[in-house]
Order: C-alpha cells, then sequence, then structure tokens
C-alpha cells in the first residue's frame, strides 16, 4: 500500500519564554495538473519556564487545526485511431466508405470515412 504522504512537521526550538505568532501556508504553485490550497492558518507557540529548569512549550491553532487540501485534474488527451483501405480491380473513391468505432458496450462513439493519406481528422466525424 502506498504512503499517503499527508503529514506537514515543523521543528522548531526556543531557547528562552515567551508567544511566537506564525502563520502557516503551501509555497508550492499550481500546475503540473494540481491545484494547491492557499489557506493560511495563524499558529501559536507559548514557551513557558517550568520553575525546575525546563522551557515547556504548546502549540495553539486560533483557526483550527491547519488542514491543506489540494486538487488534482487531469486534461483530456486527444488521439487519432488509424486504419487502411484497400481495394482490388478498381481505384478507391474518396469518402465512398463509412466505418464505425464501437465501445465496449456496443455504442458507436464516432465515424469516418476513408481519405487520402495526406487529409487531416475532421473534429465533426
Amino acid at each position: 500500500m502506498p504512503e499517503l504522504c499527508n503529514s506537514i512537521k515543523f521543528k522548531l526550538t526556543f531557547d528562552k519564554p515567551g508567544v511566537y505568532e506564525y502563520t502557516m501556508e503551501e509555497l508550492t504553485k499550481s500546475g503540473e495538473g494540481w491545484e494547491t490550497d492557499d489557506k493560511k492558518f495563524k499558529v501559536i507557540v507559548k514557551v513557558e519556564d517550568d520553575g525546575k529548569g525546563k522551557l515547556v512549550a504548546t502549540v495553539e491553532y486560533p483557526n483550527g487545526e491547519p488542514e491543506f487540501e489540494n486538487k488534482y485534474k487531469t486534461e483530456p488527451v486527444e488521439v487519432v485511431i488509424e486504419a487502411k483501405k484497400s481495394a482490388i480491380g478498381a481505384k478507391l473513391p474518396c469518402e465512398k466508405f463509412e466505418f464505425g468505432l464501437f465501445d465496449e458496450e456496443g455504442e458507436l462513439v464516432a465515424t469516418a470515412k476513408n481519405k487520402a493519406d495526406n487529409d487531416h481528422v475532421d473534429d465533426d466525424e
């Protein structure tokens, strides 16, 4: 099972008490099929002296626990499916013969007619 890679952790070290405020946001820009999240989250770190020679830190998320959601979407791809037509005894007339492309359920999804090799595929076929 592939790893989810959904954990984000920052490690900071503090050497004195205080209240430290940060903003967390995604730096990666949208692209390559990904739409990245533009939300920003406030983070407050409170560091206190416990009176026993140690600092204790607590983290607060005033706007709720940060969660970033990215969306992935692929762009459509166009493909040209080709075949050849031959004739015996006569020259093939262009666009005389029609052919169908059927999906797995037997539904007609596209039609095409025979053309010269240098003709382009029409968008409406």
